[in-house]
């Protein structure tokens, strides 16, 4: 019983993780920028690539890591629509 009491004191917090969507590897969610495709103007525009900051906005998230790499593919035209669900 002592054992069950202290096991659950040690335990460690669940830190929630998020996979990039281009080098496959997994991160912290708050060490992870999130993309969100917004809909605002989208008649001028269409869908315009917006980055989430508090990681709250509606619609479908794309986790990119912070790596050099990722962040070039991120801005290359037609490379995160190719990630796209159903579209």
């Amino acid at each position: 019983m002592v054992n069950d009491i202290l096991g659950k004191a040690q335990k460690e917090k669940h830190i929630p993780e998020r996979m990039c969507v281009f080098c496959r590897k997994k991160f912290a969610k708050k060490d992870i920028i999130r993309y969100v495709f917004s809909r605002k103007n989208e008649e001028q525009y269409g869908e315009t690539l917006e980055v989430d900051i508090a990681q709250t906005k509606k619609g479908r998230g794309y986790y990119v890591c912070s790596s050099q790499e990722c962040q070039q593919k991120i801005t290359q035209k037609g490379s995160i629509r190719r990630k796209r669900k159903g579209a």
